[in-house]
């Protein structure tokens, strides 16, 4: 009996090493299967549970690893990894109020440099709508580990989200005098004042991690956008070639590359770049769609009328889609789609009050024209006194029609008549 069981484990053994050895050669199927029968002879082999719980993970089945890491808990009770991975796990599945409890019986280690488990509950938090109290604990956070840069990461991505970017510049400034030379504040102090429109400063910035070892080829991407949105085309231009020329199949790179094309009126040479893209993406519907974009300014009516048919076919609920679509379509006179189109654009108010357009050319019922046109108004025209008050006239015989753009070609008035 004895010797029956000594040989059980050696085969134990055996299967464990090899199933190790599948894992590491990503056979995860056959690294499961090894494990599976350590686990029929020990079910409460630590490194098997383990073994099924990466494999089911690495397979995408998040839910059987979830399983699979809570038998290993009941196995090694108070196991630290596997608690952060088992509330990782359940993260990734949206499950944060789980997830906050398996974390709130792991107690980040005093003299850790950074509170992992502390973090990812405030992150649990605001997946659960809880932004006071994730802010309430990052406050916390910033107090005990104020040369910890990954709370701030964390605490400026939800004033981020919360539109407080205000707030989320001056916590940046916080960490850059405890954090001087910290490349991934600076990097995001840019990013911060961009968004806020002060790009001459945020390239001021970017400009000094240019000479760093750590200018990333996200750093250099970011760097690229703002420089475009700052209107330097062409040093944009250059450092999207260069990106691509270490990595043709950046797809970020490549879509940021053709909006700097259309934005500077490179509209030919945008239309080229995103024909080589999509032969790259061809169920890219972002570059297709910038693609019928770049097309239209090109003044090649048919050509866009195409992409955003193609582009309506993958997208068919979109409503900027649909508006692009038929817009693009009364050039071309073609109409095959119009009530289809049209039901897509109604059934979306705030995209009707704001891209009043299509419906405002192509409706015959007076009281929805009016409506279209003042919603239009109310959210396009917010200078009051660009245009001064609309004055109110009594009824005449005469027809008055007032009629105001800055781009005569796409919005002739003999359209409007």
């Amino acid at each position: 009996m004895k010797v029956a069981l000594a040989y059980g484990r050696n085969r134990g053994v055996t299967n464990l090493s090899v199933a190790e050895r599948a894992y590491k050669d990503r056979q995860y199927k056959r690294c499961a299967e090894l494990a599976g029968r350590v686990l029929q002879t020990q079910p409460e082999h630590a490194q098997a549970l383990k073994l099924q719980a990466l494999c089911a993970s690495a397979s995408g089945d998040d839910a059987a690893a979830v399983e699979w890491l809570r038998r290993l808990l009941k196995v090694c009770p108070g196991d630290r990894t596997s608690q952060m991975n088992v509330a990782r796990l359940l993260m990734q599945q949206s499950r944060f109020g789980d997830a906050l409890n398996v974390l709130r019986e792991v107690e980040d280690r005093p003299d850790a440099a950074t509170p992992s488990s502390a973090l990812l509950q405030a992150e649990c938090l605001v997946g659960l709508g809880l932004d006071s109290e994730a802010i309430a604990l990052y406050n916390q956070l910033v107090e005990r580990f104020p040369r910890s840069p990954e709370v701030y990461y964390g605490f400026v991505s939800l004033l981020h989200k919360l539109g407080q970017l205000g707030t989320a510049s001056d916590l940046l400034d916080i960490g850059l005098a405890f954090l001087p030379a910290a490349y991934g504040l600076l990097h995001r102090k840019a990013l911060l004042l961009s968004q806020r429109g002060m790009h001459g400063t945020a390239l001021e910035i970017f400009s000094k991690l240019e000479d760093s070892p750590d200018y990333t080829t996200v750093c250099e991407l970011d760097h690229a956008n703002v420089l475009s949105a700052f209107r330097d085309f062409d040093r944009a231009v250059k450092k999207y070639q260069a990106i691509l020329d270490r990595q043709p199949d950046h797809r970020h790179a490549l879509v940021s590359f053709a909006r700097t094309l259309c934005a500077s009126s490179r509209y030919a040479d945008a239309v080229a770049q995103l024909k080589l893209a999509l032969e790259k993406f061809p169920d890219d519907v972002e570059m297709l769609f910038l693609l019928a974009v770049a097309s239209f300014a090109k003044l090649d009516f048919q050509a866009a009328q195409h992409y955003y048919g193609e582009v309506f076919k993958r997208s068919p609920k979109h409503p900027t889609v649909a508006g692009s679509y038929l817009y693009c379509s009364s050039f071309v006179c073609d109409w095959d789609h119009y009530e289809q189109i049209r039901a897509v654009i109604d059934r979306d108010s705030a995209y009707v009050a704001s891209w009043a357009f299509p419906s405002i050319l192509f409706d015959t019922e007076p009281a929805l024209n009016l409506g279209y046109a003042k919603s239009y108004l109310g959210h396009e025209i917010k200078n009051p006194l660009l245009l001064g008050p609309i004055p109110t006239y009594e009824r005449r015989e005469k027809i008055r029609i007032g009629y105001f753009s800055s781009d005569f070609y796409a919005h002739a008035t003999v359209m409007l008549l």
